[in-house]
């Protein structure tokens, strides 16, 4: 089983219990010719929310944290965190070694360039607040998928005290 196929049936079991979205799977092989900086062969990018939205930064950093403890293949990760009215979305990158029979398979799928990256998978899990605002990030502003305002949160935060009240 590879790390993948680990981090899927996470996901997989979270949608299950209905605490978590997969809003976008996006996977491109790479097929490098040298002077290219991302020398991975597969990469895997997860764009998640949790079914509840979350609108603070301890909450969502916990979630996050929660959801990767598993995960022993992490190459690199950032938190989540507040600076100056603005709240920067955390994320993490895991690496696992791909086959050369992997890496082909993409070729028949992905690029026409003829040399390979490195026989890796870069996987990354990005977790936004809610479905909301990765549908608008998608949709509008690729940009927003790094951050969003304090304000943001606040606003969407008190809208789902006053629904569970309701």
């Amino acid at each position: 089983m590879t790390l993948l196929d680990d981090v899927e049936l996470v996901i997989q079991e979270r949608q299950m219990r209905r605490e978590l979205v997969l809003f976008k799977k996006e996977e491109r092989g790479y097929l490098l010719d040298g002077n290219a900086t991302d020398k991975y062969g597969h990469r895997v990018d997860f764009w998640i929310t949790p079914v509840k939205g979350l609108y603070s930064v301890c909450e969502l950093q916990c979630y996050f944290d929660d959801l990767c403890s598993g995960f022993l293949a992490v190459e690199s990760k950032e938190n989540f965190r507040q600076e100056q009215g603005r709240v920067y979305f955390g994320r993490v990158q895991l690496c696992e070694e791909i086959s050369v029979m992997d890496a082909e398979k993409l070729r028949k799928y992905g690029s026409c360039e003829t040399h390979f990256g490195k026989l890796e998978r870069r996987i990354t899990l990005k977790l936004f607040p809610d479905e909301l605002y990765v549908r608008d990030v998608v949709q509008r502003n690729l940009q927003m998928q790094y951050g969003c305002s304090l304000a943001y949160l606040e606003k969407n935060r008190v809208g789902q005290e006053l629904r569970r009240v309701a």
